[in-house]
């Protein structure tokens, strides 16, 4: 309903014949689609001072509305207070019931789906030193004889010699994503909740070595003599030039996507050659399998957007506390296996998200003292 003062002050000059008729159009939408305004018609003209039609014209017609625009806030005055009275009642019943009822044991949280993290970005020296960076603007740190660089498209460092070749870290909390560039030019787009361990400067003539927790894409600088390599959980990543993602939340199920380039995908003394629009998958006790991808479901998360298709609840969950910061917990071991498809978006509300899924009706989704829940 509209605001009910403008609405009765439109009731008011509809009584005294004062209407516009734009006005009166107005009033009669009103009418037609709003019980209370109707409702409200009743009462401004039960509660308006009128007289005998001839002597309508005569009567002072201003003193007459400020009449009824008194009455008004007489009664909202009204309503208030026993709004108030009502609502403290109600407070010293609950207060009554709550000293009186009998105490319950605490209750105890469901095991969340993973732990909670360090919400800023975390960047460790080789030296033990570390700094927590923020998220937006030119930035500038010195570290011992380092300087380290953030603008709006990557982080990069300027390293003396005496730096260059220990092992640093780069954390990326919830929510939070980090293009990197590393010393010999080779870009790295770190997702959410991920941990890249790197050197400022590669060793000359050596390989060009690092070390992921979690998940990055890499667009790797050519260099026939010095192959590029990803230590990622069980499995090594190599090549020389081109573009891959590399999928380690799991250190026992990993999975490379080849987008440009070739590359080679090995454990456990195995080796599978990969080429562009192919994936290889390491898990554990399982030989290294070897498919093409469709790059909605691998790569598009490096533009904010992530599909999943007949994904488990669990690693719903997963996904959803890496991007939204937000543990799901999960009622039954039934409910973390149910099946889930869709679209996120990085900054979509996660209200919406719950929404989409609770239109599939493969789970319920749901909200628990500021818990959400799986069902």
């Amino acid at each position: 309903m509209e605001n009910e003062f403008q609405i009765r002050s439109l009731l008011n000059k509809e009584v005294f014949g004062t209407l516009t008729p734009d006005e009166q159009e107005k009033l009669n939408k009103i009418l037609a689609t709003s019980e209370e305004a109707r409702a409200l018609r009743v009462e401004v003209k039960n509660n308006t001072i009128t007289a005998p039609g001839k002597d309508f014209y005569t009567r002072d017609m201003e003193a007459d509305y400020q009449e009824v625009l008194r009455r008004h806030r007489v009664i909202k005055v009204q309503r208030m207070r026993n709004r108030l009275l009502t609502g403290f009642a109600a407070i010293c019943l609950l207060a009554s019931v709550y000293w009186a009822w009998p105490r319950l044991p605490e209750a105890i949280s469901p095991r969340s789906i993973m732990p909670p993290r360090n919400h800023a970005m975390m960047l460790e020296f080789a030296n033990g030193e570390t700094i927590s960076m923020q998220e937006n603007g030119m930035q500038s740190y010195k570290i011992g004889s380092t300087t380290v660089y953030k603008d709006s498209r990557f982080l990069r460092f300027h390293p003396s010699e005496a730096d260059a070749y220990g092992w640093n870290a780069l954390t990326i909390p919830p929510r939070k994503e980090q293009r990197l560039l590393l010393g010999d030019g080779t870009e790295v787009y770190l997702n959410s909740v991920s941990r890249l361990r790197f050197p400022f400067r590669f060793q000359a003539g050596g390989a060009r070595e690092v070390y992921l927790d979690g998940e990055a894409y890499f667009i790797v600088k050519e260099d026939p003599d010095r192959p590029f390599i990803v230590h990622a959980g069980q499995a090594d990543i190599q090549t020389t030039a081109g573009s891959f993602n590399a999928n380690a939340y799991t250190a026992t199920d990993v999975i490379a996507s080849i987008v440009s380039g070739e590359a080679t995908l090995s454990a456990w003394g195995k080796k599978s050659s990969l080429h562009p629009g192919e994936q290889a998958r390491v898990a554990t006790e399982q030989p290294i399998t070897k498919t093409l991808y469709d790059p909605r479901y691998t790569t598009t998360w490096i533009t904010g957007e992530i599909y999943f298709n007949e994904m488990t609840v669990k690693d719903f969950g997963d996904l959803t506390s890496r991007w939204f910061n937000t543990t799901l917990y999960i009622d039954s071991p039934e409910a973390g296996g149910k099946l889930v498809s869709g679209k996120i978006f990085r900054n979509q509300p996660l209200d919406d998200l719950v929404e989409q899924i609770n239109q599939l009706k493969t789970t319920e989704l749901y909200w628990k003292n500021g818990m959400l829940h799986a069902k």
